[in-house]
């Protein structure tokens, strides 16, 4: 397994690039169930704003995460049980201190 990435910072801006890796293995202990190994891509973009005085708020962060990007399908396995894995997912957050 591997995740790797990227943190890339520019005037209040954050964009992160990450693949995730997972090899081939096996889903008993048996070792008779191989399960095909996969890679997923997921990017996170978000912006800060130290202060808006206006509505007297610091700390205002903007988030959007976008999960699987390229909307692979895979299936997990844990305690010899399969699972699709996780699809194509948008969400977007916005967090702030007042």
């Amino acid at each position: 397994m591997l995740t790797t990435g990227l943190i890339a910072r520019y005037k209040g801006f954050e964009i992160i690039p990450r693949i995730r890796y997972v090899g081939s293995y096996y889903g008993n202990l048996a070792l008779t169930e191989k399960v095909s190994g996969y890679e997923v891509v997921d990017l996170i973009v978000s912006y800060t704003k130290e202060e808006i005085r206006s509505l007297k708020l610091k700390d205002v962060k903007l988030s959007f995460e976008v999960y699987n990007l390229f909307d692979r399908k895979y299936i997990f396995c844990t305690s010899n049980s399969y699972y699709p894995g996780i699809p194509f997912i948008v969400f977007s957050s916005l967090s702030f201190k007042f």
